[in-house]
């Protein structure tokens, strides 16, 4: 409590800036001990010869003479560096916490009184302890006889315990062999029924999913004799309607190539004023290579009369990007072995836009059945 208190003074001093250096009483081991702590800060100076006499016989009162001069001394340098009215609350602030100490010395100079008291009765019961311990002194004689006699007894039955122990160490190690090996045997016993568990599942599982895959065969195999059937059905009326697409290309051929004979000659005389001569199919042997040509003839020029020109031509129904590309390979095999101009010429009844822009890329010309020439 005492050191409490010096601790409130010190904390007190410190939030006024009472001073650089301030010197404080700190008990240890029952006396009082000075420190000196530093802190910034300026101080005015001081105090009142009344107010130095009443802090002297309040320190007197509390302290002996040599504390007492040692707080004065600190007060009054307190006080000479710092003499504003907050100052001096701080300092009877302190005179409290001072008077506060002096209380607690004396409630400890009363503890001491009846520690003393108390250290008297003890004394007295330490006396008849003594009495106590003579009597026990004289009874351990006794137990000491009879504990020599039980110590050779002992000694026979530490000597028999050491050869049990001794058994008993190498059957322990025995039974933790034999527990080991338990162990083992468990864990393996352990394993192999969660491996049988799990190959009893698996081995239901393989017989389910084998189930449903031979049901899935047998869809499979009515379904695949079913499709073979349809198929068969299928080729033969492939073959039928082959052979009747068959002969209704050939008509359809012969009749727009006797159609091409007649309109091209009308549109080339038309259009170019050539005269031209009867046109037809035929083959011509390029390079020992056979060539089928659906439209050759010849044409002249008016104008260039001791010209030839041949007419080389492909007809077709519905004109594709293929056939053109194909009809324009002859073509060049035909310039390579006709001398004269070769006017190449596709003749159709219908051809979409892109075959007519191949046909121009190409650098031949088309006619349609209607007598259109491009």
């Amino acid at each position: 409590m005492l050191f409490t208190r010096l601790s409130s003074v010190r904390c007190a001093l410190a939030r006024s800036g009472l001073m650089r250096k301030a010197i404080f009483l700190i008990p240890c081991h029952g006396r009082m001990t000075f420190c000196r702590i530093s802190k910034e800060g300026d101080m005015p100076s001081g105090l009142t010869p009344e107010e130095r006499r009443e802090i002297r016989a309040q320190l007197e009162r509390a302290f002996e003479k040599s504390v007492a001069d040692a707080l004065m001394e600190v007060f009054e340098r307190i006080a000479e560096r710092q003499a504003e009215s907050a100052l001096r609350e701080d300092l009877r602030a302190l005179y409290g916490i001072v008077q506060e100490m002096a209380a607690a010395l004396r409630d400890l100079q009363r503890a001491v009184t009846q520690l003393v008291e108390a250290q008297t009765r003890m004394e007295e019961r330490v006396g008849r302890l003594e009495e106590a311990v003579t009597h026990l002194t004289e009874a351990q004689a006794r137990m000491e006889e009879r504990v020599g006699r039980l110590e050779e007894a002992v000694a026979q039955l530490t000597l028999a315990q050491a050869r049990m122990e001794e058994r008993v160490g190498r059957l322990e190690e025995r039974t933790r062999h034999l527990e080991e090996i338990v162990a083992q045997l468990i864990e393996a016993q352990t394993r192999t029924q969660e491996e049988l568990r799990a190959l009893a599942a698996s081995h239901a599982e393989a017989i389910k999913r084998l189930e449903r895959l031979e049901q899935i065969v047998t869809q499979v195999v009515e379904t695949q004799r079913q499709m073979l059937e349809e198929q068969v059905h299928m080729q033969r009326v492939m073959r039928q309607l082959a052979q009747q697409l068959g002969a209704i290309s050939e008509t359809l051929g012969a009749d727009l190539e006797d159609m091409a004979y007649i309109v091209l000659r009308d549109v080339l005389q038309r259009e170019l004023g050539w005269d031209v001569e009867p046109l037809e199919r035929t083959w011509k042997k390029w390079d020992d290579e056979a060539e089928e040509i659906n439209i050759f003839g010849r044409a002249r020029d008016p104008r260039r009369p001791d010209e030839v020109i041949w007419i080389v031509g492909e007809a077709k129904y519905n004109l594709t990007v293929r056939e053109v590309e194909r009809f324009a390979q002859l073509v060049e095999r035909a310039r390579k072995h006709l001398k004269g101009e070769v006017f190449p010429v596709c003749f159709c009844r219908r051809a979409r836009p892109e075959v007519e822009e191949r046909v121009r890329e190409l650098g031949l010309r088309l006619v349609y059945s209607y007598g259109r020439l491009l």
